[in-house]
Formats: C-alpha cells, structure tokens, sequence
C-alpha cells in the first residue's frame, strides 16, 4: 500500500538554492520537501510524473492555490499551459504546423543575419554587455518578426514579456499593477493585429494561426490572444537568460575557443547549457485525484513541485552529474518540459540559440569574460545573468 508523502521522511531543501545544493541536500533521493510541498528532484521519475494526466499545470488553478479572485489569475482560453485534455489536444493540433521543424528552419539565414547586425554595433568597440547587446533584443525580435508585428513596435513586446513573466514571482502583490497594465496593453494590440491580418494576410504565424483549421475549427480571437501572448513570455524571456546561459558556460569553463576553432560543437554547447544551466529551475503540477507512484500517495489537490534543475543532474540518468562537458549525454534532459506541456517552441529556441552562438563564436574567436556576471533575483523559477560583460579584439569600421 502506497504511503501519503506527508508521513515519509523526506530531506528538506530550498527550492532556490542552486541545483547541485538541491541534489546535495536531497542525498540523491528522487523524492524531496519545500515546507508541506512534496518536490520530485529525480530524472526517470520526473518524465513519469510529467506524463501523468491525472496531474494538471499549476498554471490551470493558479487562483485556487494562491486563493485570488484577481481577474489577472484567471484561466484564460487558448492558453496552452493551462489547458488540459481534449481542449489541450486540440489547441496543439492546430498550433502545431506553425511551429513544425521546416516553418523554424526556413527563419535561420534571418536569424544569423539578424544577430550579425547586432555584433558589427558592438565590434569596433572590443567590449559588449552582452545581455543588452544582444541576449535581450533578438530573441524579442524574433517572436515579434514571426508574429507579424512591426519592427518599430518591437521594443514594447521586451517590456510586456517581462512583466507577464512576474505571474511566477513569489510575492505577486509587488508586480500585480504592472502585470496586469501590460496584460491590457497586449491584449488591446494583439486584437487589433489580428483584425489587420484577417483584412490583410501576411507570411507571419499569427496568418498561420488564424487560417489553421481542423475539421472546421478555428481559433477565436480570444484564443489567438491568449497563445500570441503565451509565445512572446515563452519565447523572449526564456531563450534571452539561455543564450547568456550558454555563453557565460563557454567561458567560465574555457571551452570558447574549442567551439570556435569547430563550430560543429555548437549544438551539443546549446544542450549541455540546457542541462546545466536551463533557464526554467522548476515547474508544478495540481494532483486531480489521489495519484500513488513508486509507493507514495499524494492526494487530491496536492501541489507538487518538479526541480528540473536537479534532474538534470541525477547521475542515475547523467553519470557526469554538474560536469561541463561537449559530447552527448545518455538521457535527455527536461529543461523543455515532458509529456503534453513539452515546449511547443522547442524547435525555435534551439534554432535561435545555435545561430547566435554560431555567428558569435565566428565573429568574436576570442571573446573573453571581461568582469563578473549579475544574476536574476535568486529567488525566482527562472534563472541566467541579468548582465554579462565580455571583451575581444576590436575589429570592423573604426577599430
């Protein structure tokens, strides 16, 4: 008979403490405790638990749990990460081709010329705060270009997905006015698109996600809202803490000029960023129902929390454990997700990573560290330098 989690004896550990002091306080156990919350910190048992459809998105209940009426924290239609079951199947289906492998591939050459322009600003000057110069506004660019937004509206896309990042924050009554003023403005602008594009069709993805169709549905414009918005706070925010992620790895463990001199260990210096340093620490699910997995119960309601960043070390699944390394590792990490929340950008992200670093490493062969990285806050389910100075050769028009 499977025991209730709350009368085990779990290791206590902080949920913000870097992943090694996670996994080092666990003691290798794949089961942990934040307070009352159980926290799974193993790989195999992440993928399994992740699967489970007896467990919902936190995302889901987020006003139950953090015992809200705020509209702000109101499920809204057309949300991927909130949706479950038949709906979430449905909303994929018809998001699906427009970020299938062949959409994302045909964006590279744009991207690599994209990402050049950024580093010929900063190349005569031999030095770059690389967050600003760079990490921040392609991958903004990026998820607005694919929209379909204009490029001069660019800038305002950067400051809405910070602000609708701050739903994670733990002390959400600080960032509720500025959540929800952005949430508006978002909303009244994505509407307002997507009537110009229902007018007036355009090689964009919000084209693409109003002509998707399956037997005879479509998505209404509330939906396209609500995913418009799920892709620019899931694809800006994230991928801008993971490229500085990848680069700061690169340096801080002198593998710079290895990648350099073979540009074909560019994927393989994406993935063991992922793994080592995902920008996404953790994630949670609701249990729907009394759930028994490996002889623990967690009932009804329970909130249960997933260290992706401790799983990704488990040395069960990756014998290396925190070492950098550049080859292949046995297992796949979890930074993209697992199950039907997998990353549905997955696809983009890493082709956005792999050219950056690709045209960086090209452009600048010596780029070194020129100071200490900031940080994110550290207490925040989202990690990567807030700043991230570098230096190299100055080389180009007035060098």
């Amino acid at each position: 008979m499977a025991t209730p989690f709350t009368e085990l004896d779990l290791p206590e550990i902080d949920l913000y403490a870097p992943a090694e002091e996670i996994v080092e306080a666990s003691g290798g156990a794949w089961l942990a405790r934040a307070g009352r919350s159980p926290v799974v910190c193993g790989h195999e048992e992440a993928r399994e638990l992740l699967r489970d459809r007896r467990f919902h998105h936190l995302l889901r209940h987020l006003d139950e749990v953090r015992a809200s009426e705020d509209p702000a924290l109101k499920r809204r239609p057309g949300s991927l990460l909130s949706a479950e079951g038949e709906e979430h199947q449905r909303l994929r289906r018809l998001c699906l081709p427009a970020f299938k492998q062949s959409t994302v591939e045909a964006l590279r050459p744009w991207m690599a010329a994209t990402v050049r322009e950024h580093l010929a600003r900063v190349a005569p000057t031999g030095r770059a705060e690389l967050v600003a110069d760079l990490c921040e506004p392609f991958p903004v660019q990026t998820i607005a270009r694919i929209l379909g937004a204009p490029e001069r509206d660019w800038p305002r896309f950067a400051r809405w997905a910070t602000d609708l990042l701050a739903i994670f924050a733990p002390d959400l009554d600080d960032v509720l006015p500025a959540l929800k003023a952005s949430q508006a403005e978002m909303t009244a602008y994505v509407e307002e698109l997507v009537a110009r594009r229902r007018r007036d069709p355009a090689d964009d993805l919000l084209t693409k996600l109003i002509e998707a169709e399956e037997a005879g549905d479509r998505l209404t414009t509330e939906e396209l809202v609500t995913l418009a918005e799920a892709i620019l706070t899931g694809g800006s925010d994230t991928t801008r803490n993971q490229l500085a992620a990848c680069v700061h790895l690169l340096l801080r463990h002198d593998r710079w000029s290895e990648v350099a001199d073979d540009p074909s260990l560019v994927p393989a210096a994406v993935e063991e960023s992922l793994r080592l340093l995902g920008t996404v620490r953790q994630t949670a699910r609701v249990a729907m129902e009394d759930v028994e997995h490996r002889g623990v119960r967690f009932p009804q309601g329970t909130v249960v929390v997933f260290v992706l960043a401790a799983a990704n070390l488990d040395r069960r699944a990756f014998p290396r454990g925190a070492a950098y390394a550049l080859e292949a590792q046995p297992a796949p990490h979890v930074s993209f997700g697992v199950g039907i929340h997998h990353c549905l950008g997955a696809w983009l992200a890493r082709a956005e990573l792999e050219e950056a670093l690709r045209e960086l490493v090209r452009a600048f062969p010596d780029l070194r560290a020129d100071g200490e990285p900031t940080w994110r806050a550290s207490r925040s389910s989202f990690v990567g330098p807030a700043t991230l100075p570098v230096a190299f050769a100055p080389r180009g028009a007035g060098a």
